[in-house]
């Protein structure tokens, strides 16, 4: 312990701290070590009982380090919740439970705890075993601000909704999406959304007016949205099983007709399939035109004449573009050139297109196909700095592909090239 000695008096600096300084330590440790604080002093013994900040996770918490089988060791971890609750004093605005419990009878009666201590964070994330179903005494946290939920079931009923919640994350989680989509319009101050292979969904309307921050990833639904002013960044990243797309004959594309529906998007992230799955139709007559859009990330196929045709329709619809990132799904090299390929030989200047783009990254490259699209931009770009470029992790050709990029003209003189060193695998493969 560190002391000093004045004359022939100790002083313990760490028993004299004071109350906030203590508090403060201690919310930066773990939370066993912050009870085995207990044992530096007397002022220190109880001083961890009044943490707002309360965490059980498995890094804290793993079976490993006890000799308990699973059964024994879920009866020694809600022992130990049953006594920090006990002998917690004040208010409690963070709870975390990240850990498996094969029985979750006891998660009830801490969440009815948790709604009577001014609760404003819950943590609760289940791995395997039964959904755990949210009790009623959830929907009464109404001074909750972030709540992130995995595996559970969720069903509101009557309910008046959450008034100060400003991010929410479900994952897995069991909802009608007429449930969901009253939670987000329930929600007046929700700013970050994140759904994560949702439970039983056909679609989604989102719509939410504080909305900044959408997160998607999960089978393809239908998602649209209705009175998002706000929604600056959105990602998305889907699966499919079929290539129907669930789309008509005659369909608009579904890119461009999300665009109009958000007049403040300044970050689009399509992942997976998405990108295929949303350039899937007709592209529109008339495109919208998106001045906020900044920043623009594709999963994409070089072969597919669909796909590059909206990714020049895109960068038309968004003359404010500043960085464009294509990550390539693998497709065979072809013996011979392509209808893509003589598309992007084939084009002059487009008035610059890309007039304002300073970031081209191209990750994934695996052959030729990419490098037409390389030229077309260099060749319309004329404020570009960097063009990004990384090769797929099996590509045995990158020498040559290198030597042939660098010998490609370029509009902007301050644009230079540089390969990434860390290999890419492929994107569809890790989407798959």
């Amino acid at each position: 312990m560190s002391s000093i000695v004045i004359g022939n008096n100790t002083l313990d600096r760490i028993s004299h701290l004071p109350p906030n300084i203590i508090e403060q330590i201690l919310m930066r440790l773990p939370l066993r070590d912050a009870i085995r604080t207990s044992i530096l002093s007397h002022d220190w013994r109880y001083a961890w009982s009044s943490i707002p900040h309360l965490a059980f996770s498995w890094q804290e918490f793993p079976l490993s380090i006890c000799n308990y089988s699973q059964v024994n060791f879920d009866r020694k971890l809600v022992d130990i919740i049953h006594q920090v609750l006990l002998l917690h004093q004040g208010p409690i605005h963070r709870f975390e439970l990240s850990i498996q419990l094969r029985s979750s009878k006891d998660i009830d009666g801490w969440l009815l705890f948790l709604s009577r201590n001014d609760i404003r964070e819950i943590i609760l994330h289940r791995w395997e075993g039964e959904v755990y179903k949210l009790p009623s005494c959830l929907l009464s946290c109404k001074g909750l601000r972030s709540l992130s939920l995995h595996r559970c079931m969720f069903r509101p009923v009557h309910f008046q909704g959450f008034p100060r919640l400003a991010s929410l994350f479900l994952r897995s989680v069991a909802i009608s999406q007429d449930g969901l989509e009253a939670l987000i319009t329930a929600c007046p101050l929700l700013n970050k959304l994140c759904l994560i292979d949702m439970f039983d969904f056909g679609g989604l309307k989102v719509c939410s007016p504080s909305l900044v921050n959408l997160t998607f990833v999960g089978e393809h639904i239908d998602l649209s949205f209705e009175n998002v002013p706000l929604l600056a960044t959105l990602s998305v990243s889907l699966t499919v099983k079929s290539d129907k797309y669930y789309a008509a004959p005659g369909v608009i594309c579904k890119l461009f007709r999300i665009l109009y529906h958000l007049p403040s998007i300044k970050k689009i992230v399509l992942g997976g399939q998405a990108f295929k799955v949303w350039t899937y139709g007709e592209l529109p007559i008339q495109l919208p035109c998106t001045y906020q859009l900044k920043h623009f990330h594709a999963t994409v196929n070089f072969k597919d004449m669909q796909e590059m045709f909206a990714i020049v329709s895109l960068c038309r619809s968004c003359p404010l573009l500043v960085t464009l990132e294509l990550e390539a799904r693998f497709v065979m090299p072809a013996n011979h050139e392509t209808p893509v390929e003589k598309f992007w030989n084939s084009q002059q200047s487009f008035d610059c297109l890309f007039s304002q783009l300073k970031i081209l990254e191209i990750t994934g490259v695996s052959c030729i196909l990419e490098l037409p699209f390389l030229k077309f931009v260099l060749a319309n770009a004329p404020v570009l700095e960097t063009a990004y470029i990384g090769f797929d992790y099996r590509l045995k050709t990158e020498l040559d592909i290198t030597r042939e990029m660098i010998k490609f003209r370029r509009l902007s003189p301050a644009a230079e090239i540089k390969i990434l060193k860390r290999k890419f695998r492929n994107a569809s493969s890790m989407w798959a």
